[in-house]
């Protein structure tokens, strides 16, 4: 199996648990890569597109790396350069619960000017840093938390490009090829943070919240600027959210992952 067929089962994963329409408005959207997220105070957890973390897991800032897809056909021209500039954020569409948007969405990151290892698809054999490490179940079961490798393991480690991992819709392993890793964007990335990581605080007796990261590629020349506050994105108006932010500043959504978490107080 190809990355871009894990890249169509992160898509069937966003429309299951309503991450596309509610806070990816393009229906269209098909992610450019993967977005590998692990959080590390006590042991390594992983962020694997709907599983249920523990609020007390998630309070620190996360080792966060993303793998690119490269081109589909030879008329894709993406690609990414020494010059491209990338923006992180995490946000909560369901503040302060789901189906009460007075606060949503709740911006709990934004991080701009990242800058990502260059990426040449046309020179693929040359590329350094291929990851060992891909994220196994795209599509987890219900309350289920994958345990692997950090991410930062992953930037640093070179290996075949036909690493081998395991589908959740298949019983043996797949090869997952035509892949590149960029360095790691948490920890330390190099970025400009403009709103700082604040970890999942959702309310008692508000069920189950989404905590959505989403990677853009920033529009050469303009840089996104903080709002003036986290809730609704600082516009004060109820569902406001990053997909009218990144529209307002150009950014090119590239890859998405998200974990669900709640209140012990239900």
């Amino acid at each position: 199996m190809r990355l871009v067929t894990i890249s169509n089962s992160i898509r069937e994963s966003l429309v299951k648990h309503e991450i596309i329409p509610t806070v990816i408005h393009d229906k269209d959207f098909v992610p450019k890569g993967l977005l590998i997220i692990s959080y590390n105070d006590n042991e390594n957890t992983d962020v694997v597109m709907g599983n249920h973390l523990k609020v007390s897991e998630t309070q620190s800032m996360p080792s966060i790396a993303f793998t690119l897809n490269l081109p589909n056909s030879d008329n894709d021209s993406f690609k990414i350069s020494k010059d491209d500039n990338f923006t992180l954020v995490l946000t909560d569409p369901d503040a302060p619960k789901k189906g009460e948007e007075k606060w949503s969405e709740y911006c709990h990151y934004i991080c701009k000017n990242i800058k990502l290892n260059e990426i040449d698809p046309d020179n693929f054999g040359n590329q350094p840093q291929i990851p060992s490490k891909i994220i196994p179940d795209m599509i987890p079961s219900e309350n289920s938390t994958a345990t692997t490798t950090s991410s930062s393991d992953a930037t640093n480690t070179t290996a075949s490009s036909s690493t081998e991992t395991t589908d959740a819709s298949s019983t043996g392993p797949i090869n997952i090829e035509n892949q590149l890793t960029t360095k790691d964007l948490g920890l330390n990335n190099n970025g400009v943070d403009l709103i700082p990581y604040m970890g999942p605080g959702p309310p008692e007796k508000t069920g189950d919240h989404r905590y959505v990261f989403l990677l853009f590629k920033q529009k050469p020349g303009v840089e996104p600027e903080a709002p003036i506050d986290r809730p609704c994105w600082g516009t004060s108006i109820p569902g406001y959210g990053i997909a009218e932010y990144s529209k307002r500043y150009g950014l090119e959504l590239l890859a998405v992952n998200f974990f669900y978490a709640h209140n012990t107080v239900q």
